[in-house]
C-alpha cells in the first residue's frame, strides 16, 4: 500500500524550499570582492548568508528532499522507470529550456549597449564557436564544472543521477544505509566531484524514506539553535575554520537545525492553503530557479548605481535583490500562467 506525505510535511518541504531558493538567489547577488574590497561589514556579511549558510545547507538539503521524493513509494524497478519518465517532462526539458534561454537573453542584453554595463559576462564567444562547442556549453559544461547558465549545475547533476536511478535502486535495496559510507570514502580522498557530493545528500535524502524515529523537532530545535548561532559566531567574528573531515558533520547538523526549526515556529495548525500570498510564491519555486539570472545581475547593479557604490548601497542590493525578483516575478508568473498556460506549464515542468 502506497504511503502518503502528511499535509504538514508537504508544507513544510514547499515553504523551507522557497526559502532555500531565496538563500540560492541571495547568493548569486554578491557583489565581487574586487567590488566590495575593504568593505569589512559588507564581506561580513556576504560570507554569513552564503559561506556559512547557503554552501553548508542549501544545496544540500535540496538534494535530500529530490532524492526523498524520488524514492518515496519506490516499490519496484518499474516504478523507477515510472518515475524518470515523469522527471524528462518535470526536470530535463525545463533545464533545456532554462539553459536556451539563460545564453539568448546574456548574448542579447551584451549586445545592447545602455544594458550591457549591467553584465558582469556573457558567453559572447559562442558567436564564433562550432555548434558542437555551443551545445556542449550550453547544456553541459563549459569548463567551469557546469552549463553556461552556471546555476543550473544542480539540475544538470541531478538529471545524472536520475539517469542512474535503476542502479542505485538495488544499491539501496541490498546496502541500503551502508553505502553512504562508499560515497563518503570516495568524496572525501579524491579530488573534489561535484557529482560524487551531490549523490551523497541525494542518497541520504533516499534513505531517509525509511526512517522511521520519532523525534520531537521542537526540543531538538531548542538544542540545535544554540549551536547553530555559537557556530557562525565563532567563523563570522574569530575567523575560526572548520576542517574538512568536519565539513560533513557540520552541514548535517546545519541541515538538522533548519528542518527542525520550523516545527519550532510553525505550529502543526498551519496549512498553507489558508495564505493565497505565500501560496502562490511556493508555487513559483521552481521559476525562480531556472531564471532569475541574469536578471538578479542588473537588479543588483541597477541599486547600486541608485544608493551609491558604497558599503550601504551593496548591503541593501545584496538583501533585496532576492525578495525584489521574487515580487516582479509573482506578476510575470501570473501573466504567463493567464495567457500562456500551456507554455508556462513546459517550462517549469506542469509545477
Amino acid at each position: 500500500m502506497k504511503k502518503t506525505i502528511s499535509s504538514y510535511t508537504s508544507d513544510k518541504i514547499k515553504i523551507i524550499s522557497l526559502l532555500l531558493m531565496i538563500s540560492v538567489i541571495n547568493w548569486h547577488s554578491s557583489y565581487s570582492y574586487n567590488e566590495i574590497d575593504c568593505l569589512v561589514f559588507n564581506i561580513k556579511l556576504q560570507y554569513l548568508f552564503t559561506g556559512i549558510f547557503a554552501m553548508r545547507v542549501t544545496i544540500q538539503l535540496f538534494f535530500i528532499i529530490s532524492g526523498f521524493l524520488f524514492f518515496w513509494n519506490l516499490e519496484n524497478i518499474s516504478s523507477v522507470f515510472s518515475k524518470m519518465k515523469k522527471r524528462v517532462n518535470s526536470i530535463l526539458i525545463p533545464y533545456i529550456i532554462a539553459c536556451t534561454f539563460f545564453v539568448f537573453v546574456s548574448l542579447s542584453i551584451s549586445l545592447i549597449p545602455p544594458l550591457a554595463k549591467y553584465m558582469n559576462w556573457a558567453p559572447n564567444y559562442l558567436l564564433h564557436e562550432s555548434w558542437n562547442t555551443i551545445l556542449i556549453h550550453t547544456f553541459f559544461d563549459h569548463g567551469g564544472n557546469g552549463p553556461l547558465a552556471f546555476h543550473l549545475w544542480f539540475l544538470r547533476n541531478l538529471i545524472i543521477i536520475i539517469a542512474c536511478s535503476p542502479i542505485l535502486f538495488y544499491i539501496h535495496k541490498y546496502l541500503k544505509s551502508y553505502f553512504i559510507i562508499v560515497i563518503l570514502v570516495i568524496d572525501y580522498f579524491f579530488n573534489y566531484n561535484s557529482i560524487v557530493t551531490s549523490l551523497l545528500w541525494f542518497y541520504i535524502g533516499a534513505c531517509l524514506v525509511d526512517f522511521n524515529m520519532k523525534i520531537n523537532l521542537k526540543k531538538l530545535a531548542l538544542i540545535c539553535l544554540p549551536i547553530f548561532i555559537l557556530i557562525i559566531i565563532l567563523e563570522l567574528f574569530f575567523n575560526i575554520k572548520v576542517p574538512r573531515k568536519y565539513e560533513y558533520i557540520l552541514i548535517l547538523f546545519n541541515i538538522i537545525t533548519v528542518w527542525s526549526a520550523y516545527d519550532l515556529f510553525i505550529p502543526k495548525s498551519f496549512s498553507l492553503k489558508n495564505n493565497s500570498l505565500l501560496t502562490e510564491m511556493c508555487s513559483i519555486t521552481f521559476f525562480l530557479y531556472l531564471f532569475h539570472l541574469p536578471f538578479i545581475s542588473v537588479i543588483k547593479k541597477f541599486i547600486v548605481m541608485i544608493l551609491g557604490k558604497n558599503s550601504l548601497g551593496y548591503a541593501i542590493g545584496y538583501l533585496t535583490t532576492p525578495f525584489i525578483f521574487l515580487f516582479l516575478s509573482l506578476f510575470i508568473t501570473v501573466f504567463l500562467k493567464k495567457y500562456f498556460s500551456k507554455s508556462y506549464a513546459v517550462c517549469v515542468g506542469g509545477r
